[in-house]
Order: C-alpha cells, then sequence, then structure tokens
C-alpha cells in the first residue's frame, strides 16, 4: 500500500497567472528564472511527491 509519501499528488493551481501550490502546506512554486522550481519532485517544506501534469497541461505552449 502507498503511503503519504509513495503517492503523487495534483498540484494546486490558482491565481490569473496558474501559479502552482502544494496541495498539503500551500506552498508556492517558482515558474521563472534561476529559481524555478518546476518538476521538482517533493516539496521542499512538506516532503509530499509532487505532480505536475495539470500545471503543464494549462501552461505548457503547443507549437501548432
Amino acid at each position: 500500500q502507498l503511503s503519504m509519501f509513495d503517492k503523487a499528488y495534483p498540484l494546486d493551481i490558482m491565481g490569473i497567472c496558474d501559479d502552482p501550490y502544494c496541495p498539503k502546506c500551500g506552498r508556492g512554486f517558482w515558474t521563472e528564472s534561476k529559481r524555478s522550481e518546476v518538476d521538482c519532485e517533493r516539496c521542499p517544506d512538506c516532503g509530499i511527491k509532487l505532480d505536475w501534469t495539470l500545471w503543464h497541461r494549462i501552461n505548457d505552449k503547443e507549437d501548432n
């Protein structure tokens, strides 16, 4: 059985800029510049595993 630390949780997406937040502790993630935390595997604050799929679906530009 998966523990809380093995299961990947979808990010909370909020605000007009679709900012990503940890679904457990609410930490916001940097998405630009050298400080970017996009695709970090785990939340640096609470340690849960993160799933960035929804954030990418909303934010990645399609090349059509």
